[in-house]
């Protein structure tokens, strides 16, 4: 610096050194700045590298957290014989045809629970194994399954032989179960040994499978070891599965004897509750039906019950409390939300039909029956087989007061049930005691007490029946001890209070008529009926404006009930309440009428 300070020249050496130093601090500053962006791009690279080492570790992690608790289920190649496979039936096709057999088993079962509260789920995720080359995401996920998880594996062999072929099935959740059949039904051979190992695997799940294909007493042999010595787990649910196979096969004791049985392994289980007011209603037991019923309502959803399923059974169970207390507004909107939510079925429209008649809505009886697609109650007969006897014709005829449709209604239903076992229930418990009071009141009163003769001692329909038919008789001391003996069996249940009332009306008893009325109507406050006919003992006393406030409480109840209407208004006429009276024949005019009080409605439209 000095020397170039004392020449000026520009070519001196001195500035030559200056110059070359200018370069070098220029290529030093380019250097550093390569530098610090290289250990920039290194520290970066190397979180990246972090980054992507803890992403695949996280994956990793998840893949084998999957694979722990995984419960894959893998078909692997059959081993077959040479001559199979030359036809294009290779050890994976056996494969794939067993596990649709067993694809098959579970679609049949489907029902109450769901599939993972099953120890072996066989669908969860199947697959068929298929050799190939190389390593996949696929393959990683398999090898975690197998090390870690409960993937579980079947496989077997197909051996022929001088009959046919022995097909032998294994797996690690049931011993190997093996099946010969001829050369020609080898697929009937492979859906024996997937039945023989689901039986021992998942017996509740099989034995409701042989129910659904109406195997009953299969199922009965399949549930039994289970419910007495299986899983707790599964203890509850096997007895409520026995108590609806018994009940089919007609021993309602052990029905309900395996109903209670569910109740002691779990006193909250709503299947339990629920299937012995089922087995009761076949029995004719209606005070142990209606508490029950009432228990079931009140239980919370039983451990494996799917959602959907205690949904439809809590609707099913209050449908039933309504119908036993008289209130058929509520039964019929339980019905109408199970159509609207889950489909429209015969049972469901033809159990709408006889709702309907109870509301004395003749006209939406008809039309709900109509839905129903079914021609009578003979061809409703099955409908008994999932818990309810639908006697339609019988209801919407006994309504309007026609005895004579009613009586051939129900002896062409009897006519028409098989002979023995469930169907003698349902004939003795609720179509013999319909038949009675149908024939008594077309005066054969013999013929009615002969249906009765032998009706069990604790059957509340039947005692209610022979109670009608000695009223109908005019032996008015045996129709009271019948009707006493009602009350004693069922005094939650307002029907017998109720009958015996009208009983007692028709023989001119008029306050001892208003007692039972006001207890039928306290132990169903939502039955018109008793509310109607306590309006008759009123109006019958001359008192009508109780009368009057009778009949409108019933029209609450069932506003298109055609007699209640005509009744309302023959007393708001007599009460010179001529506008609401008019307005009350008018809508009586467009409402189910019977033969005797068809023409009374016209007389009074004409003034007379």
């Amino acid at each position: 610096m000095e020397a170039e300070a004392g020449d000026a020249s520009p070519d001196s050496p001195a500035q030559a050194v200056l110059k070359k130093q200018v370069h070098l601090a220029d290529a030093q500053l380019r250097l550093l700045r390569f530098q610090i962006f290289n250990e920039q791009a290194g520290g970066a690279l190397r979180v990246l590298t972090g980054v992507a080492g803890v992403t695949v570790a996280a994956i990793l992690a998840a893949m084998a957290w999957s694979a722990a608790h995984d419960r894959t289920v893998v078909f692997d190649a059959f081993a077959v014989p040479p001559e199979l496979v030359e036809r294009g039936v290779t050890g994976e096709v056996v494969a794939s045809r067993f596990l649709d057999h067993i694809k098959a088993i579970h679609l049949a079962s489907q029902g109450q629970r769901p599939d993972q509260t099953f120890r072996n789920n066989w669908t969860s995720e199947p697959t068929v194994a298929i050799p190939g080359a190389g390593v996949s995401i696929g393959d990683v996920r398999s090898v975690l399954r197998s090390w870690l998880g409960h993937e579980v594996h079947f496989g077997g062999e197909v051996i022929r032989t001088d009959q046919g072929y022995l097909v032998t099935a294994r797996t690690e959740a049931a011993a190997a179960r093996t099946v010969e059949g001829p050369a020609q039904n080898l697929d009937q051979s492979l859906k024996s040994v997937a039945e023989a190992l689901y039986s021992q695997a998942e017996p509740y799940r099989y034995g409701s499978y042989l129910y659904q294909q109406g195997r009953v007493d299969e199922a009965a042999v399949v549930l039994e070891p289970l419910a007495r010595r299986g899983p707790a787990e599964e203890r509850p649910w096997a007895w409520s599965a026995l108590a609806v196979i018994y009940s089919l096969q007609g021993d309602q004791r052990k029905s309900l004897a395996a109903a209670q049985s569910a109740l002691r392994e779990d006193p909250g289980f709503v299947l339990g509750h629920a299937f012995t007011a089922n087995t009761a209603y076949y029995m004719g037991l209606s005070e142990l039906e209606l508490s029950s019923y009432r228990a079931a309502a009140k239980a919370g959803r039983s451990a494996g019950m799917t959602a959907e399923a205690f949904r439809q059974r809590r609707r099913s169970t209050e449908k039933s409390v309504a119908e036993l207390t008289g209130d058929y507004s509520t039964a019929l909107a339980r019905i109408e939300a199970g159509l609207k939510e889950d489909g429209d079925s015969a049972f469901r429209a033809s159990s709408a039909a006889v709702t309907a008649a109870e509301l004395h809505d003749i006209g939406a009886a008809r039309a709900w029956a109509g839905r129903s697609g079914e021609a009578d109650d003979a061809a409703r007969l099955g409908h008994a087989m999932n818990g309810d006897v639908h006697a339609v014709d019988y209801e919407i005829a006994a309504a309007l007061d026609d005895w004579e449709g009613a009586r051939a209604s129900v002896q062409a239903t009897i006519d028409a049930s098989e002979p023995g076992g469930f169907w003698d229930d349902v004939r003795d418990i609720h179509l013999r005691p319909r038949l009675a009071v149908a024939m008594a009141h077309t005066g054969d009163i013999e013929g009615a007490r002969a249906q009765l003769a032998a009706s069990p001692a604790d059957c509340y329909p039947c005692l209610i029946a022979s109670g009608e038919v000695e009223a109908l008789a005019g032996d008015h001391a045996q129709a009271d001890a019948w009707f006493r003996k009602a009350i004693a069996q069922a005094p939650s249940i307002p029907r017998a209070y109720f009958v015996w009332g009208r009983a007692k009306l028709r023989r001119g008893d008029h306050n001892g008529a208003i007692a039972l009325f006001e207890q039928a109507h306290r132990a169903g406050p939502r039955w018109a009926d008793p509310l109607k006919v306590w309006g008759d003992a009123l109006a019958q006393k001359g008192d009508l404006r109780g009368a009057a406030g009778r009949y409108s409480a019933a029209v609450d109840r069932a506003p298109r009930w055609g007699a209640l209407r005509l009744a309302r208004g023959r007393t708001l006429a007599a009460l010179r309440r001529d506008d609401q009276a008019r307005a009350e024949y008018e809508t009586a005019a467009r409402l189910g009428l019977s033969a005797v009080d068809a023409p009374k409605l016209r007389r009074f439209l004409n003034g007379a």
